[in-house]
């Protein structure tokens, strides 16, 4: 959970700043002197899970659907989801008004 945490506070600083300074300052943080040093209920900024996180700033960041590619998904969601509503209401409506039909009842 603290990963994803951290993961998260690092996507919101590369929108900011950019990603390739995010991950600069983090390389630093790990190389200064002292780097070792943690306060108390905070992790070590140190090992696999900061060289994890740099190098996920510094590979390129997930393609973004284009909005053609957005409006379609949106599109067929809201078909899929009204398609079952649709079919229980057609009798319904197509029966309203037909009592007064010769033949009907």
């Amino acid at each position: 959970m603290r990963r994803l945490a951290e993961m998260a506070a690092d996507d919101q600083a590369a929108l900011k700043h950019g990603r390739r300074t995010v991950a600069s300052a983090l390389l630093e943080m790990c190389s200064a002197p002292g780097s070792t040093a943690v306060a108390p209920g905070m992790p070590a900024m140190t090992g696999r899970d900061a060289a994890e996180r740099i190098r996920r700033l510094i590979a390129s960041p997930p393609a973004q659907p284009d909005r053609l590619t957005r409006a379609l998904t949106l599109t067929a969601t809201a078909f899929v989801l009204t398609l079952p509503l649709v079919i229980a209401v057609a009798p319904a409506v197509l029966l309203a008004n037909t009592a007064h039909l010769p033949g009907a009842g």
